[in-house]
């Protein structure tokens, strides 16, 4: 059962009269903060559902992580705090490296992999090198 279903359940029994949490606990089984915030929310607004605009708002907006990405495809070797510097520097603006670096992380950008670098599979080297050795006639010393 989902968080969503739990407080379905919840609500249900919210709106029968039982405003007890530890009864609301004992009836449903759902986990004791899950009972509590869900009643405090029902208290409050008489609704469980997320008010809207209620979330965190991105820092980093969509157009400009889209040139931050091409900025970082462009120059793969560049640490975050350089990349920052550049990219503020470009763009105009204030953005800290924490913040690009989680937008970077968010987009698929690791430490581990630099995205122009292609990443072959053992049998696909071994297809490479024999279509090479196919194509030059050559013996197996040369490899």
């Amino acid at each position: 059962m989902n968080e969503q279903e739990q407080r379905n359940n919840i609500n249900i029994l919210f709106d029968i009269g039982i405003t007890n949490c530890m009864e609301l606990y004992r009836r449903t089984g759902v986990p004791k903060c899950i009972v509590y915030r869900t009643v405090y929310k029902l208290r409050n607004a008489e609704s469980v559902a997320r008010k809207i605009g209620s979330r965190k708002q991105r820092q980093i907006k969509a157009n400009n992580a889209r040139s931050l990405v091409s900025l970082a495809i462009n120059n793969p070797r560049l640490s975050v705090r350089k990349l920052t510097s550049k990219f503020n520097k470009r763009r105009g603006l204030s953005f800290s490296h924490e913040a690009v670096r989680i937008e970077m992380k968010r987009r698929g950008f690791t430490r581990k992999v630099a995205r122009k670098i292609s990443m072959f599979t053992q049998t696909h080297k071994a297809y490479r090198i024999d279509r090479a050795k196919s194509n030059r006639c050559l013996g197996e010393s040369d490899f």
